[in-house]
């Protein structure tokens, strides 16, 4: 359902948005990996009928440190999306 739900959002933002548009979208979940996030904002983009690329992926401040053994503190991730 979250999944469903990210991809809803990012579709509607991308139907706004005009060629050389932004979207900026984020995911604080710990259990949503990077790639499938990847997936989900490229699916929306698709779906919305726009080509979009990936200027820029952010993610949580250095203060928030990722142990090596817990990957899943890397909890912060996003990407500024360019509409082409």
């Amino acid at each position: 359902q979250g999944s469903r739900a990210y991809q809803d959002i990012a579709r509607l933002g991308f139907r706004f948005l005009n060629p050389g548009g932004l979207l900026v979208n984020f995911s604080c979940s710990g259990l949503m990996e990077r790639a499938l996030f990847q997936k989900i904002t490229a699916d929306a983009a698709l779906d919305a009928g726009r080509e979009a690329l990936i200027v820029r992926e952010l993610t949580q401040a250095p203060d928030h440190p990722v142990p090596l053994s817990f990957p899943e503190g890397l909890y912060l991730k996003g990407f500024v999306n360019r509409v082409c």
